[in-house]
């Protein structure tokens, strides 16, 4: 298993004893493959220790198992804690201190990229990538570009090299756009959808007949 591999590295500067000797790493370094490996492996037991046990379609969600809905999302180091009262959510705040250094940063309104915003009235959180587009946007100097009522143009067919540019910089902007589109814009995925079907050839699109049908 990955915990009983070995990890060797050069003697650091000042520390030489001699061309043939190395240094064994024995605890966890920023940066290292293992490293993620052996926090989540850690934080994974400290988390099932208070109570929690994570979800079999997604291991990065605990549920409490006492069964008092009160939910863990963790990234790497960061979490989000969801509970039915703040009581819950400072329990867990202090059991998780007990073991580890934290820092609450309060109510979530970045997280991985997205922008959450809460209505109490409403009783709604809504989820947007709204920084993430406009910094796509900014990349390809489009800040000044229109609104379109449609995600897609009316009888939209393929452009040929000349149009679309290098290969790569057509192939950033589709990974940039899909990224959005399975994540908070679901509206233009077929838009996205269509243009990445050919992606198997877009510069001669006559190869494949069946495009041009």
């Amino acid at each position: 298993m990955l915990r009983n591999r070995h990890t060797y590295m050069q003697e650091p500067t000042g520390f030489e004893s001699g061309p043939d000797v190395v240094c064994q790493i024995l605890q966890a370094l920023y940066g290292l493959r293992e490293s993620a490996f052996l926090w989540n492996e850690t934080f994974d037991a400290s988390l099932r220790e208070i109570g929690f046990i994570p979800l079999i379609d997604d291991p990065c969600l605990y549920t409490y198992k006492m069964g008092n809905n009160t939910h863990v999302l963790i990234y790497v180091d960061d979490d989000i804690v969801a509970a039915p009262t703040k009581e819950d959510i400072e329990k867990f705040k202090q059991e998780i201190a007990r073991r580890f250094q934290i820092k609450a940063m309060g109510e979530p309104h970045h997280f991985l990229g997205y922008n959450v915003s809460r209505d109490y009235g409403d009783g709604t959180i809504t989820l947007s990538q709204q920084s993430y587009a406009q910094t796509i946007l900014a990349r390809r100097g489009m800040t000044a570009c229109n609104t379109a009522e449609t995600p897609m143009a009316e009888k939209w067919k393929p452009a040929d090299t000349d149009k679309l540019g290098i290969m790569q910089e057509y192939l950033e902007i589709l990974g940039e756009l899909n990224w959005l589109a399975i994540k908070t814009r679901p509206d233009i995925a077929d838009s996205i959808g269509r243009r990445i079907r050919h992606l198997t050839n877009y510069k001669l699109q006559s190869v494949h007949p069946r495009y041009d049908k």
